[in-house]
């Protein structure tokens, strides 16, 4: 049931209004008046994408972190350029489990299996549909944010840009984002941390043995 609400707009709009109270304001439905839809499963590095092209172009008029098929359904409805942000299903895994409980102790096969198989889940709809999309990897992106980003603002036919201005206003919010992140506790930062590092390495062979794991890693490579 979970996941029907997940992938059917209608479904997913009611619940999306029921528990309005529950989510940041600035999360909204795709709507035919943004002039884009940023997505990724969760943990992929969303929230820094996203926050740069707001940072770099404060007027622009998109939404993000919904991390489910049913707004990426409504968003094509609505006919909106899409950028859709794909990272390597081990880290992604990791931090979300990480996430909903940093105990090693208290990690269920059934938390690893939900989650992996919400990401396969997740990319095969992705796949199917990558030829009306903007498909970013993260790990490309983290190799080169600067091309990367130039890419994501072309797609979004976005062309009055200076590149030394993009590279200085990319440096300062780079800062920013370690500063917003260092205020937060282990579990919910991105930035990296001995906890978290410890985590990654007592978890490793349990995600790499799931078998849901493998099928999520055969998803990736096709992209």
């Amino acid at each position: 049931m979970k996941n029907k609400f997940k992938s059917e707009p209608i479904l997913y709009k009611i619940w999306f209004f029921l528990n309005k109270k529950k989510r940041s304001r600035n999360i909204k439905l795709p709507h035919k008046s943004h002039d884009y839809y940023f997505d990724g499963y969760a943990r992929s590095g969303n929230t820094f994408i996203n926050g740069f092209i707001k940072y770099l172009k404060p007027n622009i008029n998109g939404t993000s972190h919904l991390h489910c098929i049913a707004p990426l359904k409504i968003a094509f409805k609505q006919k909106i350029p899409i950028v859709i942000v794909i990272r390597q299903p081990f880290d992604v895994i990791v931090s979300n489990i990480f996430r909903k409980n940093s105990d090693i102790n208290e990690v269920s096969e059934k938390l690893i299996n939900e989650i992996s198989k919400e990401y396969i889940t997740y990319y095969e709809f992705v796949l199917a549909n990558r030829k009306d999309l903007q498909i970013i990897k993260f790990s490309d992106f983290f190799n080169d944010e600067f091309t990367s980003f130039i890419g994501i603002l072309k797609y979004l036919d976005i062309h009055d840009f200076n590149k030394d201005d993009l590279k200085k206003k990319l440096d300062n919010f780079n800062l920013k984002m370690q500063e917003k992140e260092s205020n937060k506790t282990n579990q919910l930062s991105s930035l990296p941390n001995n906890k978290r590092k410890e985590f990654k390495i007592e978890i490793k062979d349990r995600i790499l043995n799931n078998k849901n794991f493998r099928e999520a890693k055969d998803i990736y490579n096709k992209f």
